[in-house]
């Protein structure tokens, strides 16, 4: 059994680190890390891809999902059960406006939806499985440990998804050792402001924009 205690300070000490990147660094730390994002083919050949919305200190994903509503791609965000009992998510659609003056217009507004996260205005559409799922990190490490919000949904989900999973997250959040259970996920690419990181069995490595790859150890492609 892990030490609660180790985990809590762990994602303390992740969650201190992006929210301590603010004004001009948080801006060039995320165009950086939405660069190395796009360039991924995961992201960018992906007919479907999940995305978070900013929330605590998270990185701003807006460009990266305005560029998947351009392309035509579908945009699906997370959508956590509504009982308070029910530790299960899925993903919905996020349906985008149009692109016209170099701003969009008409696009879906989000609500707060469970523990404020955002979501859509009907939530209860139906959900589809993402080609790629971006996840975001609190806590990561070079083995491929990631460490989230704390409650445990997307390591549920995450279970039995087959598809591409890449972390996102400020190279800042990085740590020695994330604790993990037997049951948690490791991930198998995170993006940071750095770059593409690529995890082994044996040791992380850049690969700058070389691609990602999966649960399988495979590409992602």
């Amino acid at each position: 059994m892990l030490d609660s205690a180790e985990r809590s300070a762990v994602r303390t000490a992740g969650r201190l680190a992006r929210q301590l990147i603010t004004g001009e660094e948080r801006r060039v730390r995320e165009a950086h890390l939405i660069t190395h994002l796009g360039s991924l083919h995961a992201v960018r050949a992906a007919r479907s891809v999940g995305v978070f919305v900013a929330h605590d200190g998270e990185p701003n994903l807006q460009p990266i999902i305005e560029q998947l509503w351009r392309d035509g791609q579908t945009v699906a965000v997370p959508v956590l059960a509504d009982d308070a009992a029910d530790h299960n998510m899925s993903f919905v659609p996020w349906h985008g406006g149009e692109w016209s003056g170099g701003e969009w217009h008409g696009g879906e507004q989000l609500v707060p939806g469970r523990y404020d996260i955002p979501v859509p205005p009907d939530p209860e559409r139906a959900a589809i499985r993402p080609d790629t799922l971006l996840v975001s990190l609190t806590a990561f490490d070079s083995n491929g440990g990631r460490m989230g919000r704390g409650g445990g949904f997307f390591d549920r989900y995450l279970a039995d998804y087959l598809g591409c999973i890449v972390g996102v997250g400020f190279e800042t959040q990085r740590t020695d050792h994330v604790p993990v259970e037997p049951h948690d996920v490791r991930l198998p690419t995170m993006v940071t402001d750095l770059g593409v990181r690529l995890m082994t069995r044996k040791h992380d490595q850049y690969r700058g924009n070389r691609g990602a790859i999966g649960k399988d150890g495979l590409p992602c492609e």
